[in-house]
């Protein structure tokens, strides 16, 4: 559908379009997602999709605003799933820790090393920096 060459619209297209953005939101598919996969996957123009997409929309008000809250839903459940993972690695982290800090029966305190990576591993969970760059950020304000 996207020769370059402008051609009219059948209705053969449209209802292809309609068949396509169905499919796609059986799989819980945001309306960018849509549009991105049928371009790339079908080489259907993303205006038309979405003009599709709107008249879908306007005939199927009730469908859609249900279909949205399951959307809102499914990106909660992503975000909780993400939480849960990050506090499941870095309680793992401290369980190691105190493990190495137990072991050395208390004569030892624990290297400077470990202490930082600690932080450090916080600090990436919490801020998303590359590692590369909070490894820099870390070591200006430990010589400074």
């Amino acid at each position: 559908m996207s020769s370059g060459s402008v051609r009219r619209v059948s209705r053969e297209d449209i209802q292809l379009v309609q068949n396509l953005i169905e499919r796609y939101l059986q799989l819980y598919m945001n309306p960018k997602e849509v549009v991105e996969t049928l371009l790339v996957e079908a080489k259907i123009e993303p205006g038309f999709t979405e003009l599709v997409w709107q008249k879908l929309e306007e005939e199927n008000q009730e469908f859609f605003k249900a279909y949205y809250l399951r959307l809102l839903v499914k990106e909660q459940i992503t975000e909780f799933n993400r939480l849960l993972k990050q506090h499941a690695e870095l309680s793992q982290l401290q369980s190691a820790a105190v493990a190495s800090l137990l072991n050395s029966n208390g004569s030892h305190i624990p290297p400077l090393s470990l202490v930082c990576m600690l932080w450090l591993r916080c600090l990436l969970m919490q801020t998303g920096l590359p590692v590369l760059q909070a490894c820099v950020q870390l070591k200006a304000q430990v010589w400074v």
